[in-house]
């Protein structure tokens, strides 16, 4: 469920956007570099990821893959923020 409110959220951002939808509790995001370090800055956590053999989506030279990872002790209001951080 937080994933797919991530989700949601990465959806809704002028900064980000889905590489895929996600499936289980890992969510894949692109991402401007500078937009990522603001977010990590702000106390968000995730990963930068590589892009995996195939990936079709476009990833320009000033951004990269992240991968976000929820589990059962992911909040919604820890979601939400990350979401009003994104925004």
């Amino acid at each position: 469920a937080m994933a797919a409110r991530l989700a949601a959220a990465i959806e809704d951002s002028a900064t980000a956007k889905l590489a895929w939808l996600p499936q289980a509790n890992e969510v894949f995001a692109v991402i401007k570099k500078a937009e990522a370090e603001k977010l990590q800055a702000a106390g968000a956590a995730f990963y930068d990821w590589h892009k995996p053999h195939g990936f079709d989506g476009h990833i320009s030279e000033d951004e990269l893959l992240y991968r976000f990872v929820t589990s059962f002790a992911t909040t919604a209001d820890e979601v939400d923020r990350f979401g009003q951080l994104i925004a």
